[in-house]
């Protein structure tokens, strides 16, 4: 079941954006040792 009635290709837009900015500045990722994959990749660094 979907959790967002998309009635248009704008609304899939907005919805998608927010979750992609979501995911690559909000969360912290542990294989990134807790930092997001945007803090990644501003630093130019790979954690290993």
């Amino acid at each position: 079941m979907y959790l967002h009635e998309l009635r248009d290709g704008l609304d899939a837009e907005q919805i998608i954006g927010t979750w992609v900015d979501f995911y690559n500045d909000v969360r912290p990722h542990s294989s990134l040792g807790g930092r997001t994959p945007g803090e990644v990749y501003r630093d130019g660094a790979i954690v290993s």
